[in-house]
């Protein structure tokens, strides 16, 4: 009998028994061997191609080879053309692609790079790859940083060429500067005038504005009269 115990923290402990015949047991038992196998099989896939580049860069910067024609045997080597006719090939031909990608990359960026970190590659303690990964971020954070100075630097324009706008056509107009002053007693004749001659359908139409004029008029006076009753 195999026994596995897993405790995942919180009190969250699974048992697992291999050789017991159950659905859940079994079922128990091949997630666990999934996760060991992911882990294990991503742990040396890691590793060989740390030491793919590791040899890469050695032939090409030490022993004085062609990149792309280490490339092209490195395609051979892994039988390229065969890679094709299955899923797992075709996955395995895109983990090498973006391999050869980073190659390239850190090919590219190789003269100017600091000779210690050249020499880290070339004796195995670094990786090419994180190092193609580093370049990649390092590039996108540069063309962030451009394009949001670029949007800054045509806001800027913008309220620069509207303030500009702004002075060469003068003071805005407003509404308010097109009104002219009324005279209250020009208005009060136009419109004792007005209501001799109006006919009943516009004095109708005009009864409601009239009274609020009327009870305005009635407030201001009685208000002049108590201060005229309170000053004698």
């Amino acid at each position: 009998m195999t026994i596995q115990t897993i405790d995942n923290g919180a009190d969250a402990i699974v048992t697992i028994d291999a050789n017991a015949p159950d659905a859940r047991s079994q079922m128990l038992s091949s997630a666990s061997a999934i996760a060991a196998c992911v882990i294990e099989t991503e742990g040396k896939l890691a590793e060989s191609a740390k030491a793919w580049g590791h040899n890469l860069f050695r032939a090409v910067y030490l022993d004085g080879l062609n990149l792309d024609g280490m490339i092209g045997d490195s395609k051979l080597a892994a039988g390229w053309q065969a890679l094709s006719t299955n899923d797992t090939g075709k996955q395995a031909k895109r983990r090498l692609e973006v391999y050869f990608s980073n190659a390239r990359k850190v090919a590219e960026a190789w003269g100017t790079m600091e000779q210690s970190v050249k020499d880290d590659v070339l004796a195995g303690l670094s990786s090419i790859h994180y190092l193609a990964g580093q370049l990649r971020k390092a590039e996108s954070d540069a063309k962030k940083a451009a394009e949001k100075a670029a949007k800054l630097a045509k806001a800027e324009q913008d309220a620069a060429d509207a303030k500009a706008e702004a002075q060469a056509n003068g003071p805005v107009q407003s509404e308010a500067d097109d009104v002219v002053p009324v005279d209250a007693i020009d208005a009060i004749t136009a419109l004792t005038v007005a209501l001799d001659d109006m006919g009943d359908d516009d004095f109708a139409a005009i009864e409601a504005d009239m009274a609020a004029l009327i009870a305005a008029f009635d407030k201001r006076l009685a208000a002049k009269l108590d201060r005229m009753a309170v000053a004698a």
